[in-house]
């Protein structure tokens, strides 16, 4: 996988909605950590419905090592190779590997602040405003 700093602007696809990185991460490259809620990681769950950007293949995981191979019950099946874009009540969009999740949960990923508040307030995948957007990226 590809690694871009947190809140860089997305360029991995084209796009004609801007958008900022969070959690494209990778070794040797240092991340945040610390504890995210589970009923966050919950929320953040309901966007995995939605994939954008679907690729084929797949790609070796840098930053999990032997020890850190504990996935959670929830996180079962859900990853794959595709992105998730979560929008925020500003207008704010923000694109991260559909592994976001377990790098939360497995690896104590923290993500920036304004991503999280966007994952708790921000409008839901199946809402209007939502849709909208995901309909304006979806490269399929």
């Amino acid at each position: 996988m590809t690694y871009y700093a947190d809140l860089t602007k997305y360029e991995y696809f084209p796009s004609s909605v801007p958008a900022l990185n969070v959690g494209w991460l990778e070794r040797p490259h240092e991340f945040p950590t610390g504890r995210v809620s589970k009923s966050k990681v919950k929320k953040l769950l309901a966007y995995y419905d939605y994939p954008v950007n679907q690729t084929r293949g797949f790609h070796t995981r840098t930053i999990c090592r032997g020890k850190d191979r504990r996935s959670s019950e929830f996180l079962s099946g859900i990853v794959g190779s595709a992105e998730i874009w979560v929008l925020a009540n500003d207008g704010q969009v923000f694109a991260c590997p559909k592994l976001i999740a377990h790098y939360i949960v497995d690896h104590s990923y923290l993500p920036p602040p304004e991503f999280l508040e966007a994952v708790r307030n921000g409008p839901r995948p199946h809402t209007e405003p939502y849709q909208e957007i995901l309909a304006s990226v979806n490269c399929e």
